[in-house]
């Protein structure tokens, strides 16, 4: 196996705010960083975790063939599978329709209502920053390198501190999306 050691410039790379991301964002391979600007805008007990962490990075990701598809498209405005952007939303107190899974081949991809997924959106663009370096090609070995040295609260892969009650909230949003239920409790989804 090949030692990868993390680049400097991955360390360094700027920020900007997730609402300036669209425009900014580069269609290229890379990795990039989601941060909270303020880690009280986050429910108990992810503001505290961070809090002790010292840190404001709450998730590391690889993008291998474009940031702005990954970062932008999938986890900042969920119009794909996003693991970051179904964290988020379960951190936040949202949950999936019930039975919106049930009979689905993927029971891991819940989504949100439309109204919530909007609502979600408008929280990113209010407390997120985004900050991205390009790398072709993009090595999973460097994410996980990255993901061991800073364990960000919403990586749950390779991190050595996973949040444990991350993990609770998203095996509850699964259970919700998978559960049938009668055509009557549909109603209003």
């Amino acid at each position: 196996m090949v030692e990868h050691k993390i680049p400097e410039h991955l360390v360094a790379a700027p920020i900007c705010t997730a609402a300036k991301a669209p425009e900014l964002v580069p269609h290229t391979p890379g990795y990039y960083g989601i941060f909270i600007d303020d880690a009280y805008a986050l429910p108990k007990p992810f503001q505290s975790l961070l809090v002790q962490r010292r840190t404001k990075l709450i998730y590391i990701g690889i993008a291998t063939r474009s940031l702005y598809k990954r970062l932008v498209e999938q986890d900042l405005l969920h119009q794909g599978a996003s693991t970051f952007f179904r964290g988020l939303g379960a951190i936040l107190e949202f949950r999936p329709p019930p039975g919106s899974l049930a009979g689905k081949a993927k029971q891991n991809n819940y989504r949100f209502s439309v109204i919530d997924t909007t609502t979600i959106r408008t929280w990113i663009w209010e407390h997120l920053s985004v900050s991205w370096v390009e790398a072709n090609p993009a090595l999973k070995e460097v994410e996980t390198l990255l993901i061991r040295k800073y364990f960000p609260i919403m990586n749950k892969d390779h991190n050595p501190a996973p949040v444990l009650e991350l993990a609770d909230l998203r095996r509850e949003c699964r259970i919700i999306a998978s559960t049938a239920v009668s055509g009557t409790d549909r109603i209003g989804i």
